[in-house]
């Protein structure tokens, strides 16, 4: 059975910018640190990721990998915009779990939901002042509160 997760975790790093189009600025190498939390505590948690931008700034390749001392996720998403709405996969490769995004990109900062069976959850990612802000919060009964 899948070990779900409720988890909140806040990372926040440099990023590169670049210019124009809806994804703009999201693209490069970021990595930092944050807490995650579990059921039954609290983590320090260090976060890496790769985003690519292609189609003139409006598909985004996103690989994410964060690990605390005894939880590790791996992501793998791809998302495209039109005007303010997203919509993509993610993959979270440490679970075997599929689904789809949905969400809105405004001002900055993309906000969805990530649907797959047996498994939602809220998601933001945000690159406030350049650094990048990742929260990924399961709905539901899960091992994770927040990460």
């Amino acid at each position: 059975m899948i070990r779900k997760a409720l988890l909140a975790c806040v990372c926040s790093a440099l990023i590169s910018h670049s210019a124009s189009a809806s994804f703009t600025g999201f693209d490069g190498w970021w990595g930092g640190s944050g807490k995650i939390k579990l059921a039954s505590a609290e983590e320090a948690i260090k976060c890496r990721s790769t985003i690519k931008l292609s189609s003139g700034d409006t598909a985004l390749a996103m690989n994410f990998r964060c690990a605390s001392t005894s939880y590790t996720v791996d992501v793998t998403s791809n998302l495209v915009t039109k005007a303010d709405q997203v919509t993509g996969t993610w993959v979270i490769n440490t679970h075997n779990i599929n689904g789809r995004v949905t969400g809105t990109n405004k001002d900055g900062t993309i906000a969805g939901k990530i649907v797959s069976d047996g498994f939602t959850a809220r998601v933001s990612v945000a690159r406030p002042d350049n650094t990048m802000t990742v929260s990924i919060t399961p709905e539901g009964s899960s091992d994770v509160k927040t990460m």
